[in-house]
């Protein structure tokens, strides 16, 4: 069965669950995971493709700024940029490290 084959494929790429979204958002062209599924001749090459971006997606740490970083560390900071000292003091990273 080719859909169990590449429910394999998932899991041997991947130790997450495949997010529910992923089924159903569109990529560039405009096809769903879902509709590549359903489709009369399926299509593994793409799919495994598609899915082994969605592993990168899934398993990319996410980014986060450098206030973002701060208040998750308990710093109560204003919104407005960190270009003062007092950031610089509070955070113990200069914002100009050059």
């Amino acid at each position: 069965n080719q859909v169990y084959a590449l429910a394999e494929f998932w899991n041997k790429k991947s130790n997450l669950p495949l997010p529910a979204q992923a089924l159903t958002s569109p990529d560039e062209t405009g096809t769903s995971l879902l509709e590549m599924l359903k489709a009369e001749k399926i299509d593994q090459v793409s799919i495994r493709r598609r899915l082994a971006e969605l592993r990168a997606a899934v398993t990319a740490p996410k980014r986060i700024g450098l206030i973002e970083d701060a208040r998750n560390r308990g710093f109560n900071l204003p919104l407005g940029q960190p270009d003062s000292a007092e950031f610089d003091l509070m955070t113990r990273r200069p914002m100009d490290e050059s």
